[in-house]
């Protein structure tokens, strides 16, 4: 078997390409423990995929999961609020996610979460910030985006019904940040995906 390189173009990656995967907004992962396994693994994929066959077929579902497997073992303790990192304020946080969690479809203002963890809004913000490497608006947001997929993919429900469930104030707003985060409208979305 010959080596891949996998930095060069090649006619196998338009194979792998489709708008809605393109429009999955980049994450930071950490390194994977073992990146010479996670290299290996690819290798042995693409040479499965090349070489195509019954077997091969089930040899290549088994790789693309273990691949799945360490990135997601990466990344889940960074993303997981269950998993929040050291802080001296891992309790509040955690109140304060959690009732994001159960009441992202409503109106959620920084002084309300402030109020939940009898801190100021402005201390507060500081804490969910440099502990979360992220705003509690885009936190929020972020869940919002999240759950408006989930209801896109899930089910037939008009637009305007999605982004009320959702907590967006009306349609317009939410198709507007929508395609600005995702990079196409619900609509667009909602379509792409019925061809997966």
């Amino acid at each position: 078997p010959h080596a891949y390189d996998f930095y060069a173009e090649n006619s196998l990656q338009a194979l792998f390409i489709h708008p809605l995967l393109e429009a999955i907004p980049s994450v930071s992962i950490p390194p994977v423990t073992d990146g010479k396994n996670m290299q290996f693994l690819f290798e042995q994929l693409l040479d499965l995929f090349i070489n195509r066959n019954e077997v091969n077929l089930l040899l290549q579902k088994a790789i693309v999961l273990q691949i799945i497997y360490q990135i997601i073992t990466a990344v889940t303790p960074q993303y997981n609020h269950t998993n929040l990192p050291p802080s001296p304020h891992h309790k509040t946080l955690k109140k304060v996610l959690n009732y994001i969690e159960r009441n992202f479809h409503q109106p959620i203002q920084l002084k309300d979460l402030a109020s939940l963890a009898q801190l100021s809004p402005a201390h507060l913000h500081k804490i969910f910030t440099k502990t979360l490497a992220i705003t509690p608006n885009q936190f929020i947001l972020n869940r919002r985006l999240q759950k408006a997929k989930e209801c896109l993919l899930k089910t037939d429900v008009a637009i305007y019904t999605v982004a009320d469930l959702c907590g967006f104030q009306n349609a317009a707003y939410f198709t507007t940040v929508f395609h600005q985060v995702v990079g196409c409208t619900p609509s667009e979305f909602r379509l792409k995906s019925s061809y997966l």
